[in-house]
């Protein structure tokens, strides 16, 4: 689960640096906060005894 959300966070700073060097900062803004949101509702909703059980 941890790389999944690496990935989403690392995807979206790697677009909002685009966005930034495009002189776009509102842009670069929400694509940032948008991840916030996925990564977190993924974390939130993470089944932490499936996760244990299976010992990952």
């Amino acid at each position: 689960m941890y790389r999944e959300m690496y990935v989403m966070l690392f995807d979206a700073v790697t677009k909002s640096l685009e966005s930034l060097a495009e002189g776009d900062a509102v842009s670069a803004r929400w694509i940032l906060e948008d991840a916030q949101r996925e990564t977190e509702s993924l974390f939130m909703d993470w089944d932490w005894e499936r996760e244990e059980e299976s010992g990952g």
